[in-house]
């Protein structure tokens, strides 16, 4: 819950989910977060922050002062699967650095992590790198604190999941 009392009225916080549209995730979001919700969808979160997008993006915030984004994903998301596979489901060029992107990072996580589900590792840098992109763009449009955070749902718990700690996802390792 998200909510905040201003002068003695309670007052419901509103929040931006930026979500897959195959993953099919808005009703179960309605249900668990009981805040005031809007969505931007894009196709695996594969956000691509142009100008249109953030446009559109600093118009809702402005509009509905929304102090919360959360960036989610399907852990069964099927581009992200697609793409740990080195398959790619649409032969969009818009596409392809995301698709390669998610599976170089399966590749550096299986010579790192000992553990064979890395999903959630690799959709968390994943969503690591677009909350930071996003930190930037946005960090100079808003008076108030803007808060951007990572879910992951588990179709198999049925559950949100909170995205690792930016400190577990590293982007390249080098041993000496």
């Amino acid at each position: 819950f998200f909510i905040s009392i201003c002068n003695g009225k309670v007052i419901m916080d509103k929040t931006l989910f930026l979500v897959c549209p195959t993953d099919c995730l808005e009703g179960r979001i309605n249900e668990q977060y009981n805040t005031v919700n809007y969505f931007y969808t894009s196709l695996g979160n594969s956000f691509n922050i142009n100008e249109v997008s953030l446009k559109n993006i600093q118009e809702l915030i402005k509009k509905h002062s929304i102090k919360n984004i959360y960036f989610v994903l399907s852990s069964d998301n099927r581009f992200i699967l697609d793409a740990l596979e080195g398959q790619s489901i649409f032969k969009d060029k818009r596409l392809a650095s995301f698709y390669k992107e998610i599976y170089e990072h399966k590749h550096l996580s299986n010579k790192t992590w000992i553990t064979n589900n890395n999903e959630h590792l690799i959709i968390s840098h994943f969503l690591h790198k677009n909350i930071e992109q996003l930190e930037q763009k946005l960090y100079s449009i808003t008076t108030y604190p803007l808060t951007i955070k990572g879910l992951i749902f588990n179709s198999l718990n049925n559950n949100f999941l909170p995205i690792y700690s930016n400190l577990t996802v590293l982007n390249k390792h080098q041993l000496n």
